[in-house]
C-alpha cells in the first residue's frame, strides 16, 4: 500500500491534506484518511464517493521484509487513483493486490493503483495562494478618462 507520494518535492503521507483533480479543471483539497480495496471500489461508490486524481511523480510502499520505504517514479501520464467523498471530507487512496514483478520488487502484498488521469496529470495549482498581486483601489471616484489611463497602465 502507498505509504508516502512525491509531488513538486513535498512528501504526502496518511493525514495530509491532499490536492487532487476532480473534474477538468476542478480541484477538491481534503485530508488523506485511509485505503480503498480496488476490488471493491464499486461498493465505496454506491456511497457517495468518487474517483480523483492525484498527481505524483513518485511514490513509496514500505516493505515488510525489511520496513524501508521501496521509491518508483510513475510516468508523466500517469497518476494515483484515489476515491473522495466531499460530505464527510475523506480521500482514500485505491489500492490493488501487487504482481509477481512488484511483490519481488516493493516486498508488499497490497500498491497503489497507479491508472491514466481521468482528468489532468498536471500537478494542482496552489490552493489558496494568489497567482498574482492584486493592486487595492483607492476610494476616490475616477473619470472615465482616468478609468481608462489607468487600465493601460
Amino acid at each position: 500500500m502507498c505509504a508516502i507520494f512525491e509531488t513538486g518535492g513535498v512528501r504526502r503521507k496518511p493525514g495530509s491534506v491532499i490536492t487532487a483533480w476532480r473534474a477538468p479543471l476542478r480541484t477538491i483539497s481534503l485530508p488523506w484518511t485511509g485505503f480503498a480495496r480496488h476490488e471493491i471500489l464499486e461498493w465505496w461508490m454506491r456511497r457517495g464517493y468518487e474517483p480523483v486524481d492525484v498527481p505524483a511523480e513518485r511514490f513509496a510502499v514500505r516493505s515488510n521484509i525489511s520496513e524501508e520505504l521501496v521509491w518508483s517514479d510513475l510516468p508523466g501520464n500517469r497518476v494515483l487513483r484515489a476515491i473522495a467523498h466531499r460530505k464527510s471530507g475523506e480521500l482514500r487512496m485505491a489500492t490493488c493486490a501487487a504482481t509477481a514483478e512488484e511483490l519481488l520488487h516493493f516486498q508488499h502484498e497490497r500498491m497503489p493503483v497507479v491508472d491514466e488521469a481521468l482528468f489532468s496529470a498536471e500537478r494542482p495549482p496552489a490552493v489558496g495562494l494568489p497567482l498574482f498581486e492584486i493592486p487595492r483601489r483607492s476610494r476616490r471616484r475616477l473619470r472615465p478618462a482616468e478609468a481608462v489611463q489607468e487600465m493601460l497602465l
